[in-house]
């Protein structure tokens, strides 16, 4: 019943995701209001 495309389609979108709030993390840790 699932088109692989959809399933591609939330696994890149899940990586991206994480991808932007480790980098978020790495180089911006104030934003996330954790002076630390």
């Amino acid at each position: 019943p699932f088109h692989p495309y959809y399933t591609i389609k939330d696994i890149l979108g899940i990586l991206l995701l994480v991808l932007f709030l480790m980098l978020l993390v790495l180089f911006a840790p104030d934003l996330l209001g954790d002076p630390d």
